[in-house]
């Protein structure tokens, strides 16, 4: 009888741990930089940088060059009328398109578990990674532990990292950072904020092949930025 007791006790204190609370992240006023925007949904929120904008890939990369119209070329010749027109409809019809194409590309983040994302607006290279961060939204049955948490990020980096705990204003996080190869040559940059909020996992990624001061220039004030709802 003492044995089942004892087994019954330890049963009710798993469930009892595993239906916890667990690492919660606090609601805190939302601080927006001065220049940039603001990002958001009704699951998350940060900040976006000058040169930087909300959104997804499209046909035409980061920006549509026909945006706006006829395009502004003081060299050129003057255009009649009917030239001016077909040049905007062309532009108005690149503009659909590639509105089109960016939302079919948001849908596709969202079904990998991609919640918002931002850009940067250069142009990149045709193939290249683009420059860019999201909050990505991992769930699961249970409360997140931050062995979990750094577990569930090794996959997608090319070796083992060390998390390192920062603190931010909804809370603490694990951050990891690493920097290797592709086949083409080219130097991969990836950081990773990793905020549990019950068992819900929200990591803030940093992508790119570009110069490692593009992301780090901006990361610690955009992961400052971080509003989970």
């Amino acid at each position: 009888m003492k044995r089942e007791l004892l087994v019954v006790g330890l049963i009710t204190s798993l469930i009892g741990c595993s239906s916890g609370s667990g690492i919660q992240t606090k609601r805190v006023a939302f601080v927006l930089p001065q220049g940039w925007t603001k990002a958001e949904n009704e699951e998350v929120a940060f900040a976006v940088p000058t040169g930087w904008r909300k959104g997804a890939n499209s046909l035409f990369g980061t920006t549509n060059p026909f945006e706006g119209g006829v395009p502004n070329d003081p060299s050129a010749p003057p255009m009649t009328a009917e030239e001016k027109k077909m040049a905007e409809d062309l532009g108005k019809t690149f503009t659909e398109m590639g509105k089109e194409s960016e939302l079919e590309n948001m849908e596709k983040l969202r079904k990998k578990g991609i919640v918002l994302q931002a850009l940067s607006t250069g142009k990149p290279t045709i193939g290249e990674e683009l420059t860019r961060y999201y909050v990505k939204k991992k769930s699961q049955n249970s409360n997140w532990t931050w062995p979990d948490v750094d577990a569930s990020e090794q996959d997608c980096f090319l070796n083992k990292q060390k998390a390192t705990e920062v603190k931010l204003p909804i809370g603490l996080a694990h951050r990891m950072q690493a920097t290797w190869q592709l086949a083409d040559g080219a130097n991969y940059t990836q950081i990773s904020y990793l905020v549990p909020k019950g068992s819900d996992l929200y990591v803030l990624r940093f992508i790119t092949v570009e110069p490692l001061e593009t992301v780090t220039s901006i990361e610690k004030e955009v992961a400052q930025t971080l509003r989970i709802n």
